[in-house]
């Protein structure tokens, strides 16, 4: 299991919704979530990365092509931008 927390020094990940930044299981899930939920998913690989190889998000480990995955996601903050939640920091 891999924390994105313990990978960016404490710092939780953040990306756009609907810009390709992550993978489309998380866009379904989050789009229906407020800030402080938290989710138990199970991604079929057609939501994950499909028939692509490629590197977990956090650079530990290859994941093979046509894997089904699980995630634990948390809503910290919902902002309309990016550049929103940078201005609070």
């Amino acid at each position: 299991m891999e924390d994105s927390r313990s990978f960016k020094k404490g710092h939780p990940s953040v990306f756009r919704l609907g810009q390709f930044q992550s993978n489309k299981c998380w866009e379904l899930a989050i789009v229906s979530m407020q800030a402080g939920e938290e989710v138990d998913m199970v991604c079929p690989h057609y939501y994950a990365y499909g028939g692509v190889e490629k590197w977990s998000h956090f650079g530990a480990k290859k994941i093979p092509a046509n894997t089904d995955l699980e995630f634990k996601l948390e809503v910290l903050e919902c902002e309309q931008s990016i550049d929103a939640l940078n201005d609070k920091n």
